[in-house]
């Protein structure tokens, strides 16, 4: 008969703490190369993406926290401001979707963007009510992507 040895010492790398730590110290090191790399517009860049995805997605409360960390990383950046307005604007918080729209016009964000997010805005809440269809193929012209038309219609 042949014997099963065991070994008493576990592997290090089975352990949950070791390799918890070296792979939080490996994410560590990816986001301060990255910082390195891409510079504070660029992190911030990536913060945006992240809440673009989230916003789409549905889950606001972390688009929001993205939004603040890129809102810290790059305060003049408009894009920030205006994914800000489309976040208030899915809360249905109209009041903190017109603060973004504007501090979006004074960052420096092009009209089109601005007017676009405006104009969603307005139909959210309900203050277009003439014409409703055709301010929204106005909207789907002016690039207004389908999940943007579709909540703005349904929630307003």
């Amino acid at each position: 008969m042949t014997r099963i040895r065991k070994t008493c010492r576990p592997s290090l790398w089975k352990t949950p703490s070791v390799f918890r730590s070296t792979l939080i110290c490996l994410l560590v090191l990816l986001v301060v190369l990255a910082a390195l790399f891409l510079g504070r517009a660029g992190v911030a860049s990536l913060f945006r993406a992240a809440a673009s995805r989230d916003i789409m997605a549905g889950r606001l409360a972390p688009a929001q926290g993205w939004l603040a960390r890129a809102a810290r990383l790059d305060p003049d950046d408009y894009r920030s401001d205006l994914l800000r307005a489309a976040c208030a604007r899915h809360l249905g918080d109209m009041d903190g979707w017109a603060a973004a729209v504007e501090a979006a016009r004074r960052n420096g964000a092009p009209a089109a963007a601005a007017d676009l997010e405006h104009r969603l805005g307005l139909v959210q809440s309900g203050r277009i009510e003439d014409n409703i269809e055709h301010e929204i193929a106005r909207l789907a012209w002016s690039g207004a992507s389908s999940h943007d038309l579709a909540t703005s219609v349904v929630l307003g």
